[in-house]
């Protein structure tokens, strides 16, 4: 039996990235094989199953470091310093999730090296000039000697994020889509349903003011829910901020942080209408599990959301057309795009997922 390791930076985030972790051990599961998991911090069974109702099988490994993970001034070059020294010896596969965290400079079997790409590092609006072209330019050379060593290794979630890795880094990555399970949010009975839900890591790039900005354009009254997780001093800041933009408004807004996953999953089941509001999304699961609860997706006409989404009818270029898009869910003009929709999700099946993995892995 093969000895596999995953490499991913920290747990504590729950976000799409530790989603799709579970998913990669859950595959090494099903081929009877218990991987050992890398991390900055130790993973909680308990705090997996709450969260994403799962229960997978793995040991955790704590990574050594050099320096300290505090201090914004020290955070690319404690990323080097990890780097320099973390080598997961004796394994025959390396599955790498952590491309911005832990990018051994030395790979040494780089056969059974693997690398998966969530969101490439560089990928900034504006080049990089004088101090801060000195200050990442070590740590940028890193990062895309791992990634040109591998080549032909290295996967990435979404048509979107591959687009952007070759013209950053100059290397045609293979795209494996996270997957969902379409059955673990399946309702058992389709119920009323009502109301506008929007689910994701309470963080600034998710843009969740947005969502109260469409909805306070749209002309029925809307109660607006928005849901997600809230582990770290940056989203509750996040949190706390948004919940005061929350009593300013004259909305009926819930703001529900860190629901255990039956209870998120119930809240899907009650809502008519899921938005999305982060316009250059990877890939995003969470419209996905709202598709499978039911609920009708308006997201933005950006990003890997074309790929979630492909009805071109429930994306939107602007607050106002995404009003009027929510406006029309409600009333139920979009509801017969659902088969559609539902159908699309066998592109993201756990079952497709998982045979492509463990082929591409060579596993068992």
């Amino acid at each position: 039996m093969k000895r596999v390791a995953i490499v991913h930076h920290t747990f504590p985030g729950l976000g799409g990235g530790e989603r799709f972790v579970v998913a990669v051990i859950e595959a090494l599961n099903s081929a009877g094989i218990v991987p050992d998991v890398f991390t900055r911090r130790p993973v909680g069974l308990a705090l997996l199953k709450r969260t994403y109702g799962k229960e997978p099988s793995f040991n955790y490994r704590p990574v050594r470091r050099l320096l300290p993970y505090r201090g914004e001034r020290l955070v690319l070059y404690r990323k080097v310093a990890t780097s320099l020294i973390f080598r997961p010896r004796g394994y025959d596969v390396v599955f790498n999730c952590a491309v911005g965290e832990f990018s051994p400079v030395k790979l040494g079997n780089t056969d059974g090296h693997f690398l998966y790409v969530f969101n490439p590092m560089f990928d900034w609006p504006k080049p990089e000039r004088g101090a801060k072209l000195a200050y990442t330019k070590p740590f940028r050379t890193m990062v895309v000697s791992a990634v040109r060593a591998l080549r032909e290794r290295v996967f990435v979630n979404s048509a979107y994020t591959a687009r952007r890795v070759e013209g950053l880094w100059g290397v045609r990555p293979r795209v494996l889509y996270s997957p969902i399970d379409p059955l673990q949010f399946a309702p058992a009975a389709d119920g009323p349903r009502s109301g506008v839900i929007s689910v994701g890591r309470f963080s600034p790039e998710k843009q969740q003011q947005l969502a109260i900005r469409i909805t306070s354009k749209v002309e029925q009254d809307t109660r607006l829910t928005l849901a997600g997780t809230t582990v770290t001093s940056d989203t509750a800041a996040w949190l706390a901020a948004l919940r005061a933009l929350v009593k300013s408004s004259r909305q009926t807004v819930r703001v529900l942080p860190n629901l255990p996953f039956e209870r998120l999953r119930e809240e899907l089941w009650k809502a008519k209408v899921f938005l999305h509001t982060f316009p250059q999304e990877d890939l995003g699961l969470a419209p996905l599990e709202a598709i499978a609860a039911g609920c009708v997706p308006v997201v933005p006409d950006s990003g890997g959301n074309i790929e979630t989404v492909p009805i071109r009818e429930l994306r939107y270029r602007s607050t106002d057309e995404a009003a009027q898009l929510v406006g029309r869910a409600l009333r139920g003009e979009f509801d017969g795009y659902l088969p559609r929709l539902r159908a699309h999700l066998d592109t993201f099946s756990q079952a497709r997922f998982q045979t492509d993995l463990l082929a591409a892995l060579r596993v068992p």
